[in-house]
């Protein structure tokens, strides 16, 4: 038999009409559409990892941060939901972040029609995440209230100080005997202690039995040392009758004790604090060694938060 002879190709039409084309719907945009998948992250990535390397796109271009975790652990992927699907192309572009040394993979997070059960597991976990959070501040709003950004100040007014008075005389916690001038020269000539400012200058604390810091407080004092040292001595009564202090001594002579047990009294005599309040006690260091081993020294009293 002969071969089929191929048809001929269609000719080529023209279509007319009156009608005008009809612009495609613009794409709804969701929490999911607006997400990015975070992988290779190593274990100590932190959020300001991701804030710092968008930060051109504009202080609120990412809304939430949201890091995997499989049995208590971190998955080493998370997700980063920007504000308008717009930022989130702009973040395609870019470099993605570099941290510890790893480049991080940056996808869009899209849905596909069969997912594996890997995927299908991530977007479990996002829609978890994202549920958990929607109504919690971001890690950064947490970082804003640690370092003390949100507090509101407070105008002091008379009848504020009235109703919440605050408390910084504390005489009754003290077992000394009556002030004696010639007692507190000659405790001043032993230790080469100068005292300036005061009229009638307190009398001295020998003991630790003469002060009462708490039956806690006070079993650290007896287990750690014998006597209190010269500054706190006669730092402690100064400070306990409400009176600003300022103390000069040498390294390792005690000044740390000298003003963070008279803090924790007042700490603990003053009414608690509400939210977004200050701390009652604030301690200034010049170095971050000198801040950590206060803390250290604070930290072996129980009962007391220091951050």
């Amino acid at each position: 038999p002969l071969p089929k002879k191929p048809k001929p190709p269609p000719p080529n039409k023209v279509v007319v009409s009156d009608e005008k084309p009809q612009a495609p719907e613009p794409a709804v945009e969701t929490a999911q559409s607006r997400t990015l998948f975070v992988g290779r992250c190593p274990d100590d990535i932190k959020d300001d990892d991701i804030y710092d390397h968008y930060e051109s796109l504009g202080d609120k271009a990412i809304v939430e941060i949201s890091w995997a975790q499989e049995e208590g652990r971190f998955a080493n992927f998370g997700f980063i939901t920007f504000r308008s699907l717009e930022l989130l192309n702009r973040a395609l572009k870019m470099l993605p972040p570099k941290v510890s040394g790893t480049r991080l993979a940056i996808n869009k997070y899209t849905h596909k029609q069969k997912e594996t059960d890997m995927e299908l597991e991530a977007k479990k976990l996002l829609n978890k995440m994202l549920d958990a959070r929607s109504t919690q501040p971001n890690k950064r709003s947490l970082k804003l209230v640690a370092q003390g950004k949100t507090i509101q100040p407070v105008r002091w007014t008379a009848e504020i100080l009235k109703n919440a008075p605050f408390k910084k005389s504390f005489k009754k916690v003290l077992h000394t005997s009556a002030p004696d001038p010639a007692l507190s020269q000659k405790f001043q000539q032993e230790h080469s202690m100068e005292v300036h400012g005061l009229q009638q200058v307190p009398a001295p604390v020998l003991q630790f039995s003469e002060v009462d810091f708490g039956a806690e407080v006070q079993n650290v004092l007896l287990e750690r040392y014998e006597r209190p040292f010269a500054i706190q001595s006669q730092a402690w009564p100064i400070i306990l009758e409400g009176r600003d202090l300022i103390g000069l001594s040498e390294t390792g002579s005690g000044k740390t004790l000298a003003f963070v047990l008279p803090g924790i009294v007042h700490l603990k005599a003053q009414k608690p604090t509400c939210p977004k309040e200050g701390p009652v006690v604030l301690v200034l260091a010049p170095t971050r060694e000198l801040c950590m081993q206060i803390a250290e020294e604070v930290a072996q009293f129980p009962g007391l938060r220091v951050g």
